[in-house]
């Protein structure tokens, strides 16, 4: 189990104080950059001097971009995690399924493909976006004549 995926005392936040500490750092050294290629490109006179304070306040601008990059995949990857620690490795969950024409009776059985009452697309049975929903039951081919399109999260 990595260190992200271990219980932190009721922290809820996705990142560790190290992720917070290089993100910090990086972030300012992308701002004192860009800073200093401004103000150093503020005192050439002449355009084509300007040119290589500008590339730097570029090059700053990506540093700046790769950190919070960096940051946002760290926390996802968090989750992620978290979310594999709290599901493990259950089987996958059944919705709740009814037959067409017997809307009131909802069944415990895990059919092909599923669409929840009143919804745009169709998902997998499993699906986190159709568990525990009552949701319809057909073929692939009769949901997209129903005009619902596939979900992209699951990808039936």
């Amino acid at each position: 189990m990595s260190e992200r995926a271990v219980d932190r005392g009721g922290v809820d936040s996705p990142w560790i104080a190290e992720d917070l500490v290089r993100w910090a750092t990086t972030t300012a050294v992308a701002l004192a950059v860009i800073a200093v290629a401004g103000i150093a490109a503020h005192g050439q006179k002449l355009f084509h001097n300007q040119y290589v304070w500008g590339d730097l306040a570029v090059a700053g601008a990506l540093v700046g971009f790769y950190a919070n990059v960096i940051w946002l995949l760290r926390g996802r990857r968090s989750v992620g995690e978290r979310m594999q620690t709290l599901l493990g490795d259950a089987p996958p969950s059944q919705v709740r399924t009814q037959a067409g024409p017997r809307a009131g009776e909802g069944h415990a059985v895990s059919l092909e493909l599923v669409a929840p009452n009143g919804a745009k697309l169709f998902h997998r049975p499993e699906c986190l976006l159709a568990v525990g929903r009552e949701a319809f039951s057909a073929s692939r081919s009769a949901h997209e004549a129903a005009g619902r399109a596939p979900c992209g999260v699951c990808r039936p």
